[in-house]
């Protein structure tokens, strides 16, 4: 379990989790995401991210966000974060890590939770939810997250893209 920095109150966003071989489960709104990662696989558990060249996510350039993970305590540094999502978001999080996030962005321990879910068992995430703490509730996301390990097993990154949707 990893050592959580003070967490602020709980919030709204819905979390859900899929097993890496449910991926009929998964909102159909990613599903070409989800069968491109999957297709990467292969026989190891998780694509490489070197498997990948970013034309691959052409469909959703902008609304891409790429997270390296480290462990002992985790966290993750925003290496990507799409021009798309920061007019949604209202500020590039290039450069940043979730624990420096935590107060601006209102970090709850349910967002540590999953953060810790995805990259450690690891599992495909989903969240959705307002961007409330941005006094931007009005904006209603749907988010994936994908596990990525150059050795196939351990999370090594983690990519997700955004949706802006209706409630």
């Amino acid at each position: 379990m990893m050592d959580k920095p003070d967490i602020p109150k709980d919030d709204d966003w819905r979390h859900r989790f899929f097993a890496l071989d449910a991926l009929d489960s998964v909102d159909p709104i990613w599903s070409d995401l989800v069968e491109l990662w999957d297709s990467k696989r292969g026989d190891a558990l998780l694509p490489a991210w070197s498997s990948f060249d970013m034309y691959d996510f052409k469909p959703w350039l902008g609304y891409v966000a790429v997270n390296k993970v480290t462990y002992e305590p985790l966290d993750t540094l925003t290496t990507l974060w799409g021009t798309e999502l920061t007019e949604l978001y209202g500020e590039d999080r290039t450069g940043r890590t979730l624990r420096e996030s935590q107060v601006d962005w209102s970090i709850t321990l349910k967002d540590w939770t999953f953060w810790e879910r995805v990259a450690d068992q690891p599992c495909i995430g989903h969240a959705e939810g307002n961007i409330y703490w941005k006094s931007r509730d009005y904006i209603h996301l749907t988010r994936i997250f994908l596990p990525f390990g150059q050795d196939g097993r351990t999370c090594d990154t983690i990519a997700s893209a955004t949706k802006q949707v209706d409630p």
